[in-house]
């Protein structure tokens, strides 16, 4: 049986940062807006949901007639909640209606608005040609990260396995953090660990521009700055 995409985009309507954040304007577009016309111009895409706890933004983005739109309980929609709640949420939603054999999610989050449907097709084929379960787009950061230290109990505490406090800047490994953009997993993998998968993930690697990430208002300062 063939292996099936299905988009998942979150879009609670409370945010610490910035009010309604994922409807406020972004570059003549609601921010959620650059996300939903990505997924929808993917070709790998078979479907595609928008899982909120808000009708309000539902109301303001139906002309997305190719998305299903799910309320989520508010429980899942607040400052503490985890991501992986809504994950879960929406797949025992979804398993009420569908098989979720060879089916596999595309979580996509409305931060990301430099994303665009030519990432996400290169995601999904770069997801089918490896071994995994699961993928990850990354971006790359400043190798000078790996000589950071902690103190616990007024004495310094090693964060990484190696003691790379010591070490020139060309001896050091290239490292990369999750620029939360796309991720591709199974829907049986992340059952089956009941999180995101992330061990042995297949890396995708994007640059700054396409990492960046919307979480407060100096972001769209920043970037309106930089045009």
């Amino acid at each position: 049986m063939k292996s099936k995409f299905i988009a998942l985009v979150p879009a609670r309507s409370g945010s610490v940062s910035i009010k309604n954040k994922n409807i406020i304007n972004f570059r003549n577009k609601m921010l959620i807006e650059h996300t939903l016309i990505a997924a929808q111009n993917s070709k790998y895409l078979d479907e595609k949901y928008v899982s909120t706890d808000s009708k309000k933004y539902i109301s303001l983005l139906e002309k997305y007639n190719k998305f299903f739109f799910i309320k989520r309980p508010k429980k899942y929609a607040l400052n503490n909640s985890k991501a992986k709640e809504v994950v879960l949420h929406f797949i025992n939603y979804y398993k009420k209606h569908n098989s979720i054999k060879n089916k596999n999610i595309v979580y996509l989050q409305p931060t990301s608005p430099f994303r665009d449907h030519k990432d996400i097709n290169k995601a999904i084929e770069t997801f089918k040609k490896g071994k995994s379960k699961s993928l990850i787009s990354l971006k790359k950061i400043n190798k000078k990260y790996l000589k950071i230290l902690s103190i616990k109990n007024n004495k310094i505490k090693i964060l990484t396995d190696k003691n790379y406090s010591n070490f020139n800047r060309q001896s050091l490994p290239d490292i990369f953090i999750p620029n939360g953009a796309i991720y591709i997993f199974r829907i049986s993998e992340f059952l089956k660990e009941k999180n995101f998968p992330v061990r042995n993930s297949i890396p995708f690697i994007m640059n700054n521009k396409k990492s960046y990430d919307i979480d407060t208002r100096n972001d769209i300062k920043i970037l309106n700055e930089n045009e």
